[in-house]
């Protein structure tokens, strides 16, 4: 079942009825803890497993012929018929949970609990890997806007936050455009529109002047909640996730290289807390040391890269890293 010197569970290695229950509870995991991934089309192609490539088409609706026919009119052109094709490419991503003999996740093995290792740390690391994945996805598109008509996110600035009244906008620029599903003929016939958000951002939107913030359990006895729901403004439901918290935005205040080389785990030495509890590792540090500390403070959100920003505007900042 495992390679002892790394530690790794192999999944072929596990009998066939044992894997189809360990890949369903997985999925049963994503379905229930994913924030993103819900709101991805899906799409099946069997013949993409042996080309990595799925291409589908669809038909655009017509445009009605408003000209009027005479009697003797035989022949009629036809209707305007537009369509489009998309094409995906499929990349596969994977990682590896590593057992030793005295770690405490060997008790889900040892023990048979395998449903609990999947729905537990072998779940979430999948549900957050998707759900970044799915997060790159959007913001790949080309349907973006940055607040106050900023260009990109380079250009953004403290001051730009989001205004609740363009929640009620998109539904408005749906119906316009027809978009199928949104355009009905009346209020709450048709699809739900969500925001997904941080929760900053719904906590500013809640204590807003003249807030028309509904909270979720005002409704969620009339509606199936969104996995992290919070509440709704304009009948925009709104899910809230750290996971789209943009950590690198306008300018870089600050960067300093290391001053030398780190290691995953790094910032995590073993320490005991309270006398009870032992956490961190034994071989590790509990910093990250940079060449100069100047312009940082106690409280400062750090990302670590694996190079340097360049790219100066002229004004001493920079544009950040993804």
């Amino acid at each position: 079942m495992t390679v002892y010197e790394t530690g790794v569970i192999w999944t072929a290695a596990l009998p066939a009825g044992q894997r189809s229950y360990y890949e369903q509870v997985l999925l049963d995991t994503l379905r229930t803890k994913s924030i993103l991934v819900p709101y991805c089309m899906v799409k099946q192609d069997f013949a993409a497993r042996d080309t990595g490539i799925i291409i589908f088409s669809e038909v655009f609706d017509t445009a009605p012929n408003w000209n009027a026919l005479s009697e003797t009119d035989i022949w009629l052109p036809g209707t305007y018929i537009d369509s489009r094709s998309v094409r995906i490419e499929l990349a596969i991503h994977g990682d590896v949970i590593k057992l030793s003999d005295y770690h405490e996740l060997t008790n889900f093995w040892a023990n048979g609990d395998l449903r609990g290792l999947c729905r537990g740390k072998l779940g979430l690391n999948m549900t957050e890997y998707l759900d970044m994945l799915a997060r790159y996805a959007f913001l790949s598109s080309a349907y973006k806007h940055y607040a106050n008509d900023r260009a990109d996110r380079f250009a953004l600035l403290q001051t730009d936050v989001f205004d609740p009244d363009l929640a009620e906008l998109v539904r408005v620029h749906l119906e316009e455009r027809e978009i199928p599903g949104v355009a009905v003929t009346g209020d709450g016939d048709g699809m739900t529109i969500v925001c997904t958000t941080t929760p900053r951002v719904c906590h500013d939107i809640r204590v807003a002047a003249g807030s028309k913030w509904l909270e979720v359990i005002e409704y969620e006895g009339s509606v199936k909640k969104f996995n992290s729901e919070v509440g709704s403004w304009g009948s925009v439901r709104f899910v809230k996730t750290n996971r789209l918290a943009m950590k690198n935005y306008g300018t870089v205040a600050h960067q300093q290289a290391l001053s030398g080389d780190t290691v995953a785990g790094a910032g995590a030495s073993a320490s005991v807390v309270d006398g009870v509890y032992t956490v961190g590792q034994a071989v590790q540090n509990q910093y990250v040391e940079v060449d100069a500390s100047a312009g940082f403070a106690v409280g400062d959100v750090v990302t670590i890269h694996s190079h340097i920003v360049k790219g100066d505007d002229g004004s001493g900042g920079e544009p950040p890293v993804s």
